[in-house]
């Protein structure tokens, strides 16, 4: 967990990537990823730290990030930054930001390295939960690493030891699961259902209703139709399809195909200006135009994909 630790610190990335015709590129031009523009985002403009960790738009249209040193606001031109008051018991617990969501009431959430917090748009302020020893219902750990919410509005959430819970918001009580030890990177459920967890040791999917089973997906390096590594950050979604999105460290971006379970891969060019910026990927999120933020490691790059 502690290379993670540092490897988490690394990303300084957000790439702003449209949608459109993704199904007509084929696994060659995804190979190549040519279709890649990028402008710039940074320090300069106003964001607290380049080490951006998650991304989100809320239900008013601000952009937020989350970085190892503080929560940003965006609204197409400025930044609101906050950050920890240790004075201030309604602050943000922590300035680690590692997670954010946006749930079906339109509320913000945060995971930090000090615990989930839940934004109040009108105060301002932070509403807390932390991990409380002698309460088994609370959290196990206050290390955030995912928050996910389903279609029928069950909230999950992932921690850096493995923890996975659903929280219960109406009685504010936490529902332990605890699988692999590995940090938990990214948590999903597809358009059929089907539920996924991402982590060091590949892409997993994970059956709540047989006993908590796993079907594991891994790279093998004798089939190129496999993941592309076995570290596993971010999982999405592409819109009107049944492909997963799947990012990874050092992988670029690995696309699953659920009706051969194979996968075809997007990957950084150093001879291709156009092509993805760095073969890790943190984070991604579609924005209310249909456009994909990816968050990976280099400046803060803003993309838009589009078939030339």
């Amino acid at each position: 967990m502690k290379t993670f630790c540092k490897l988490f610190r690394l990303i300084t990335v957000i790439c702003l990537i449209s949608l459109l015709n993704l199904s007509a590129y084929t696994h060659t031009n995804a190979q190549r990823g040519d279709n890649f523009r990028f402008d710039h985002l940074s320090l300069k403009e106003g964001l607290s730290q380049s080490t951006v960790l998650a991304i989100v738009q809320d239900r008013y249209g601000f952009m937020w990030f989350g970085t190892e040193d503080g929560l940003n606001k965006y609204d197409g031109y400025n930044f609101t930054v906050y950050r920890h008051d240790p004075e201030v018991s309604h602050s943000l617990p922590n300035n680690r930001v590692t997670a954010l969501h946006v749930d079906q009431n339109g509320t913000l959430w945060i995971g930090t390295f000090g615990g989930l917090s839940k934004f109040d748009h009108e105060k301002e302020s932070f509403t807390n939960y932390h991990h409380h020893p002698d309460i088994s219902q609370s959290l196990r750990e206050d290390a955030i690493s995912v928050i996910y919410e389903n279609k029928i509005g069950e909230m999950w959430i992932g921690t850096e030891s493995g923890w996975l819970h659903r929280f219960d918001e109406k009685r504010e009580e936490f529902i332990s699961f605890r699988g692999d030890p590995s940090a938990i990177r990214a948590l999903y459920e597809d358009s059929s259902g089907r539920f996924w967890v991402g982590n060091i040791k590949g892409l997993q999917e994970f059956h709540r209703n047989e006993g908590g089973r796993f079907t594991i997906y891994q790279h093998d390096p004798a089939n190129p139709k496999t993941l592309n590594t076995n570290s596993v950050l971010s999982i999405f979604s592409t819109p009107n399809d049944n492909r997963l999105l799947v990012g990874t460290w050092g992988g670029g971006l690995s696309v699953f195909h659920a009706e051969d379970n194979t996968f075809s891969h997007y990957m950084h060019d150093q001879n291709d200006p156009t092509s993805l910026s760095n073969n890790a990927i943190w984070t991604m999120f579609e924005d209310g135009k249909g456009r994909l933020w990816i968050g990976t490691e280099n400046p803060l790059d803003w993309n838009g994909w589009r078939r030339d």
